[in-house]
């Protein structure tokens, strides 16, 4: 999936979830990404609607160690991710 069609389904109607089942389909990986992803939903919903984030500088601190908790995950499975072979499901 390259960015183009990320690009245009995240930017489409269930866009997040489309990405994601595009990229986890049933992998074993959707579970243990779920905490990370809810991170960029709490993000994603606010910018939807035009609005800007309100937290606090120790949610600010909690985010900033999600994401990069998320980077270490990626790094770990990126042959899983990244694998064309992946049962993925076409939602």
């Amino acid at each position: 999936m390259g960015k183009s069609e990320t690009e245009g389904l995240y930017k489409g109607a269930a866009g997040r979830s489309k990405v994601e089942n595009k990229l986890f389909g049933q992998s074993k990986l959707r579970g243990e990404a779920t905490p990370y992803l809810m991170l960029l939903n709490y993000w994603r919903n606010d910018a939807a609607h035009g609005n800007a984030s309100k937290i606090t500088e120790n949610e600010a601190y909690t985010s900033l160690i999600l994401l990069l908790r998320f980077a270490v995950f990626v790094t770990d499975n990126w042959d899983e991710l990244s694998s064309p072979d992946q049962p993925a499901s076409t939602a």
